[in-house]
C-alpha cells in the first residue's frame, strides 16, 4: 500500500505523517514489506522539528508533500526512455528501481539506461 494520498513511496520524498502533522524525508524504503501482504513500510531518519523517526512504519500512515526534484527528473526520464523503447515503465515500476539507488544528483543518462534496462529485465 501507497502514501495515504496514493504514490508509490521513494528515497528523498517529502512527507507528512497524519498522525502528528510531522514533515520529514524518507531515508529508506521498502516495498511490500509491511507485516501485511502488499503494504510499503519507510524510514523517516529525522523529521524537520529535529526528533528522530520511527525506524520503519507503514507508507499510508504518511501523506507525500513533494517529490526529490533528482528523482522526479529521473523518473520523467526513465518513462520517457522506456516508452521509447515500446516498453513502458508504470511510475511504480521507475521508483521501484530508482529505489534500489539513492538519488542525490541528476543522474547520467548511462544510469538511467541502466536503471531501466534492471527493471526491465526484473519483469
Amino acid at each position: 500500500m501507497s502514501y495515504s494520498s496514493g504514490e508509490t513511496p521513494a528515497k528523498g520524498d517529502k512527507v507528512q505523517r497524519i498522525a502528528d502533522r510531522r514533515t520529514g524525508i524518507v531515508a529508506d524504503v521498502q516495498l511490500r514489506a509491511g507485516n501485511m501482504q502488499g503494504h510499503d513500510v519507510v524510514n523517516i531518519g529525522k523529521f524537520d522539528d529535529g526528533s528522530v523517526g520511527v525506524s520503519m512504519s507503514l507508507a499510508d500512515e504518511y501523506r507525500l508533500v513533494s517529490r526529490s526534484e533528482h528523482v522526479a527528473h529521473a523518473l520523467k526520464q526513465m518513462q520517457k526512455q522506456a516508452s521509447e523503447s515500446g516498453q513502458p515503465i508504470p511510475e511504480s515500476g521507475a521508483i521501484e528501481a530508482l529505489n534500489r539507488k539513492t538519488v542525490e544528483h541528476e543522474l547520467t543518462k548511462e544510469e538511467i539506461d541502466e536503471l531501466v534496462e534492471a527493471w526491465l529485465g526484473h519483469n
